[in-house]
């Protein structure tokens, strides 16, 4: 039998079930949701600020919600709590997949890599550790939060309890970027609105890219399975008359 080094695998043992399928839609949902709504950036800072932090929430926009507050555009309170759901919206997903998959949803998410191994051996430290601190400040640290969130899920941490750290984490982060914007001020609407039209070429160019680094990899994983050697099997040997 020849040996050969394994390619990609699945995050579930054996055959999916529909509580994987439900996950794995989730997962990709929220990416397509990120890039679906990416676009909407340049033309909806300028004319619908609130409406564009409430669908998809990030920096750019809150920061922006911030500094209209300054100049009594917006109230504070909206700038600090509108994009709040939008920032929560999937992350119960990668807790679901840490709680149901283990350690193979942190491989999913890092991918394969020489340094795969050493940064899930650092989030794992800082879960079991600080589980609670880790979600709670995921949002300052080094590690993706989707990372960090998947190994809540696999450390065993309660899902009431992931969601109330979750909350209160992406509200110490959007107040701190909406007072930042409050803080700049003026300043900071008029480079929003100097840079608008240049940020929707940047945005386009930007998911063109996305888009192309996922069919490359997605071809390159189909590649590398399609060219697993096929174990061999020896004939029996033919009976001795």
């Amino acid at each position: 039998m020849n040996s050969h080094a394994p390619g990609p695998t699945l995050p579930w043992e054996g055959k999916a079930q529909p509580a994987d399928k439900i996950l794995v839609t989730a997962i990709m949902i929220s990416g397509l949701y990120g890039l679906a709504t990416m676009p909407l950036i340049p033309w909806m800072i300028q004319n619908h600020p609130v409406a564009l932090a409430a669908i998809r929430g990030g920096m750019t926009a809150i920061v922006n919600l911030g500094a209209l507050a300054r100049v009594d555009e917006v109230s504070l309170w909206v700038a600090v709590l509108v994009g709040l759901p939008a920032t929560v919206l999937f992350d119960w997903a990668y807790w679901w997949a840490g709680q149901r998959w283990g350690e193979r949803s942190l491989h999913m998410i890092l991918g394969e890599s020489r340094k795969t191994e050493m940064r899930l051996a650092k989030v794992k430290r800082l879960t079991v550790r600080f589980g609670a601190i880790a979600v709670l400040t995921a949002y300052y640290s080094p590690l993706p939060t989707v990372l960090i969130y998947a190994a809540a899920g696999w450390a065993g941490m309660r899902l009431t309890t992931f969601l109330v750290l979750d909350v209160l984490g992406a509200l110490l982060w959007t107040s701190v970027l909406a007072g930042l914007g409050y803080w700049v001020g003026q300043s900071a609407v008029d480079a929003v609105e100097a840079f608008a039209d240049y940020t929707l070429y940047l945005t386009i160019a930007l998911v063109v890219l996305i888009v192309i680094r996922q069919i490359w990899n997605t071809r390159k994983q189909l590649r590398a399975a399609s060219q697993q050697p096929v174990e061999s099997v020896e004939p029996d040997a033919a009976p001795v008359e």
